[in-house]
């Protein structure tokens, strides 16, 4: 066993979602369209393309920024790639996680948000989760897990749509992207989210 170090602790929200959306925009600088050799030249968008309504998923990325730094948010260490198949189950219903690539100190509800979304928790199970976790289920906590989905789907995307370009995987990351782009719209779009907002 070794002592886990924290490490300096940003003040940022969701550092990771921050920096895909900054790594995107370095990309497209060294980068540009008509030089980038894309494994996937036919895209309807892509590293070189937004969706059509770049604009207003980053206005409700702001929203959300901007509404979580007013409420304050605490940092703790965190895997920030809970998809099912870094999760490992023996045969004594033991759970060991795999893969810290991507591991720093993150706002606890992303985490919580963006494991919810990998795992497609129906809302029973969420309710249970959160309220296993922190001893209590209100309003806020519920917010804060729900605007962590988002930004979990926005992060995704953007590391998607790079991947798309740059990877020699065997791997359908634009339709990934695409379809993380349309899980984003999917919370914004909720008719709760100007209420989450009010209530992180």
């Amino acid at each position: 066993m070794r002592p886990l170090s924290l490490g300096p602790q940003r003040r940022e929200v969701c550092p990771q979602a921050a920096l895909r959306t900054a790594s995107l925009h370095k990309w497209r600088e060294v980068y540009p369209q008509r030089h980038l050799k894309c494994r996937q030249p036919n895209l309807r968008y892509g590293l070189g393309h937004n969706p059509p309504d770049i604009g207003w998923l980053l206005a409700r990325y702001r929203e959300a920024r901007a509404a979580l730094e007013a409420a304050g948010v605490g940092h703790v260490p965190c895997m920030n790639d809970t998809l099912a198949g870094n999760f490992m189950l023996n045969d004594r219903q033991e759970i060991m996680l795999v893969d810290f690539e991507y591991a720093s100190n993150n706002d606890p509800f992303y985490e919580l948000g963006l494991w919810f979304g990998e795992m497609f928790f129906p809302p029973e199970i969420e309710a249970e989760l959160l309220e296993e976790y922190f001893g209590r289920l209100d309003p806020q906590i519920e917010a804060r897990v729900w605007i962590g989905k988002a930004l979990a789907d926005m992060k995704w995307s953007t590391w998607a749509m790079v991947q798309s370009c740059v990877s020699k995987l065997d791997f359908d990351f634009h339709k990934y992207g695409v379809w993380k782009h349309m899980r984003a719209r999917q919370v914004m779009h909720d008719p709760r989210w100007e209420s989450w907002l009010r209530a992180v």
